[in-house]
């Protein structure tokens, strides 16, 4: 009889554990599809005397894809500043502000929009993986351009737009300087870390990485542990400044390290107090914005 009723109780486990599975990897292909299946359009509402100094440029169509950039010209600039928004609420127009001062400082800075944001085309973000092929279209757009010729091309991103920057740069030959401002190691990473900062056990979070990982792959056809900025930053020849909060409350201060750890040439810059909006101390402060100087001008 207790044989009998151990037999039911395993057949009962099996079948309540691998529910649980399917309803992990359900749920985790759920929250991917409600954060990348949108589109984002935020009003531009320049800064003050910025309108005059912003022109739109429109990119061409890659792939089908419209692509826009707003550019703040320099009147002799000793380089390109290539800003990279993060997701959702930002877009390329909410990077003017930042722009600004660097224009000021003898750059040419374009804003891009990435696709699924602002005025470039697109209804899926691509955590990183696709917007890729937005900012390689946009750099081989700027070598057709003659009147930017031989200058440095420097990518500074935020949030998304620093771990797009990381992947980008890691294909690329003609990219000088590479700052990512709280980026991430990996949209898994991310997760799991969400996951855990509701106290979530440590044996259910690797199951949601695990439906995560199969997502990623069938949703954007490639490998995301491959594709992430954790092994992408190993192939970077070029400087890497990674400035990230070690308060930032979206992205855990320890995918910072984790990205430092793999590539040892990098610069690591901890902002106390800093959160997850860190790029504005960074560009607001005069002490930083000229330590961001130092490093783009190496």
């Amino acid at each position: 009889m207790l044989k009998k009723f151990l037999k039911v109780l395993l057949v009962l486990l099996i079948i309540l554990s691998t529910a649980g599975v399917v309803m992990i990897a359900w749920h985790s292909g759920s929250i991917i599809a409600q954060m990348v299946e949108v589109r984002v359009e935020p009003t531009i509402a320049w800064p003050i005397g910025a309108a005059e100094r912003v022109e739109a440029v429109d990119l061409g169509t890659p792939g089908g894809l419209p692509l826009h950039a707003w550019v703040l010209e320099a009147a002799e600039p000793h380089g390109i500043v290539v800003l990279l928004h993060g997701m959702h609420g930002m877009a390329a127009s909410s990077m003017v502000h930042f722009a600004l001062p660097l224009q000021d400082s003898g750059y040419t800075v374009f804003a891009l929009d990435m696709r699924a944001h602002g005025r470039s085309g697109g209804d899926e973000i691509g955590l990183a993986y696709t917007e890729v092929a937005d900012v390689s279209h946009f750099l081989d757009w700027l070598q057709t351009q003659s009147s930017y010729a031989g200058l440095p091309i420097k990518l500074i991103g935020h949030s998304m737009g620093g771990a797009t920057a990381i992947n980008t740069a890691a294909q690329r030959t003609d990219i000088h300087r590479v700052v990512s401002i709280s980026g991430f190691a990996s949209f898994e990473e991310t997760f799991a870390d969400v996951l855990r900062s509701e106290s979530i056990p440590e044996p259910i979070v690797y199951l949601y990485r695990l439906g995560v990982r199969f997502h990623l792959w069938r949703r954007y056809d490639l490998n995301p542990m491959v594709k992430a900025p954790l092994q992408q930053i190993t192939r970077l020849q070029q400087p890497i400044l990674l400035i990230h909060g070690d308060a930032d409350e979206q992205i855990h201060v320890r995918q910072a390290h984790m990205l430092k750890d793999a590539q040892p040439r990098a610069e690591l810059w901890l902002v106390n107090n800093g959160r997850h909006d860190v790029i504005q101390q960074v560009f607001t402060q005069e002490e930083s914005f000229q330590r961001l100087l130092s490093f783009l001008e190496i």
